[in-house]
């Protein structure tokens, strides 16, 4: 079962007394001890969560274009955020301190549990609407608040309690290591599907696709979706045989499918042919930068948040200078929690210059003050594969590149 996002009491946000209750609960650490200790309350929370897996599944559309687009999207993300992720870094908050070790587990695992159920009964998403003559393309949900729980608690019960991450999947892993290839698989499935959208694949879906792939993957929601993904992905190929890893990634259903490299050789000595347009070279491109994620992003990955923040703002300075309230905005954030911006201004100081406002001489007028990223850190702090994850827009991705490119 999951929620329907078209229900008329998720479009009134009837859920919102309910929301407003539950966040203030668990911003206690005494009732948060309580709850998770409490296996009921694990049970019952757990299997909301479940719920809400796979909200808002798209197939997609071939042929004529979308003919009604609705706002499901936006309740969808709405839901996840307010209630799934909220919660979870409340809880994450409570249960880092050193001596919560027993607690963060006991989430930990109740978490693994319900995931365990749920992967043992589900099979793959097929889109009922693509002929069965050829390979059939997965239906694409980027809710997955059950798995992003399990990515958060395993981060912080492996990065910051010591705990053996293979000891901690156990259950996952033996006989067979069947569950975890699943729970792999469904991570493939939305990295792979949010690059064909960014490159028109999905274009006939209309632009409420494209609007939940940017706020999956560019806005301040970030460390809640992508960021979460890509950590449990990067988990899932540490434990699987290699060929269990390539061969989700190479699936000529997804993102690589209808290339040929025996026809790209080829069109090399062959005549050029006018042709529509031809997405294979950005599919290929979107490929290998989703590879390199894999392979290169650290975010969660050992880097103290002092670190990751020196690295947020480096990727936000680089496009263009910003003033000091852009930055504010810009910096993602974990939903549902006050960041502590302490150290906001002395991690600044490290990786930026800083122009005093002025006043412009022609009008008259105040010209506000901006940070520069400092030119010494672009060879040895700007790193692309992550700015490329953080990206806004491709005028923003090309300045940077091309200020990288004349360092």
């Amino acid at each position: 079962m999951v929620l329907s996002c078209d229900g008329i009491l998720i479009q009134n946000n009837v859920f919102w007394p309910f929301v407003s209750d539950l966040s203030n609960l668990v911003s206690h650490k005494s009732i948060v001890d309580i709850l998770v200790e409490d296996a009921d309350f694990l049970n019952a929370w757990t299997k909301l969560i479940r719920y809400m897996q796979f909200m808002n599944c798209f197939t997609m559309k071939e042929g004529n274009h979308i003919e009604y687009e609705t706002m499901t999207f936006y309740h969808a993300f709405t839901m996840e955020v307010e209630i799934s992720s909220a919660t979870m870094w409340n809880f994450w908050r409570h249960c880092r301190l050193p001596s919560e070790r027993t607690h963060c587990l006991l989430y930990t695992k109740a978490c693994l549990s319900t995931l365990a159920d749920l992967l043992n009964g589900l099979g793959r998403l097929i889109s009922p609407t693509v002929p069965e003559t050829r390979p059939t393309r997965s239906a694409l949900s980027l809710h997955l608040p059950l798995m992003r729980h399990v990515s958060c608690f395993i981060h912080l019960s492996t990065m910051q309690h010591g705990v053996n991450v293979r000891q901690l999947l156990v259950d996952y892993l033996l006989p067979k290591p069947r569950l975890l290839r699943r729970f792999m698989e469904h991570l493939v499935n939305i990295l792979l599907g949010c690059h064909e959208v960014l490159i028109g694949y999905w274009i006939r879906n209309g632009q409420s696709v494209r609007q939940s792939v940017s706020h999956y993957m560019q806005s301040q929601f970030c460390y809640s979706f992508i960021d979460l993904d890509i950590f449990a992905l990067q988990v899932c190929t540490a434990l699987l045989p290699p060929a269990y890893f390539l061969n989700a990634l190479v699936d000529q259903t997804k993102l690589l499918r209808g290339i040929c490299f025996h026809n790209e050789l080829l069109s090399l000595v062959s005549e050029p042919e006018v042709k529509n347009l031809d997405r294979k070279p950005m599919a290929l491109q979107a490929w290998l930068i989703n590879l390199c994620w894999i392979l290169d992003l650290r975010n969660n990955l050992g880097l103290t948040e002092e670190e990751l923040l020196q690295k947020e703002l480096v990727s936000v300075l680089a496009p263009e200078p910003r003033k000091r309230s852009d930055l504010s905005i810009l910096i993602p954030e974990r939903c549902g929690i006050i960041n502590p911006s302490n150290n906001l201004d002395s991690v600044l100081k490290m990786v930026a210059t800083y122009s005093a406002p002025s006043c412009d001489e022609t009008s008259g007028s105040l010209i506000s003050g901006h940070y520069y990223l400092r030119p010494s850190l672009w060879h040895t702090d700007f790193d692309p594969i992550f700015h490329l994850l953080r990206v806004t827009s491709r005028r923003e991705s090309s300045l940077a590149m091309e200020k990288y490119r004349e360092q």
